[in-house]
Order: C-alpha cells, then sequence, then structure tokens
C-alpha cells in the first residue's frame, strides 16, 4: 500500500511539474498586459490583446488505484464586441 501511496505521489508530482512549466513557457508568449490571475486574453481585430476575465471553475479529481483523473472546467466572458 505504501508503495502505491508513493507512486501516486510521485507521479502527481510530476504532473504538477510539467504543467508549472507549460505555464511559464505560455506566460513569457503571451504580451504583456496586466491581467488578474485566472485571465484568458485574445488577440483583437487590431492586434491588440483583449482580456477574457473569469467567471467560474469546476473540477473534480478521481483516483482509481494508481491512476489520477483530474477534469477543470473554467468558464471565462467575452466582455469585447469582436465576437
Amino acid at each position: 500500500m505504501r508503495s502505491i501511496h508513493s507512486n501516486l505521489t510521485l507521479a502527481l508530482a510530476s504532473a504538477a511539474i510539467f504543467l508549472l512549466l507549460g505555464i511559464i513557457s505560455i506566460v513569457h508568449a503571451i504580451p504583456k498586459v496586466d491581467v488578474d490571475r485566472g485571465t484568458l486574453v485574445a488577440e483583437g481585430a487590431n492586434g491588440e490583446v483583449i482580456p477574457m476575465p473569469l467567471v467560474s471553475t469546476d473540477d473534480g479529481i478521481t483516483v482509481t488505484g494508481p491512476i489520477a483523473r483530474t477534469k477543470v472546467h473554467q468558464t471565462f466572458q467575452n466582455d469585447s464586441d469582436q465576437w
């Protein structure tokens, strides 16, 4: 049982590190704009950056043996008149 717990902890830690590294690389690719956490940004017709604020987040984790499945559903609001 301890081995399964250790493997699960290692798998979750590894997934978190890969996610963090992916987020860091994405953040460096986004033009600098004053946005808060949980904000999706889109490029407008004229190349301007349009922030789309986070409205809600729903998540769930299901653990079956050594497998952990995570689902995250985020809803953002488009305040622009472009779409």
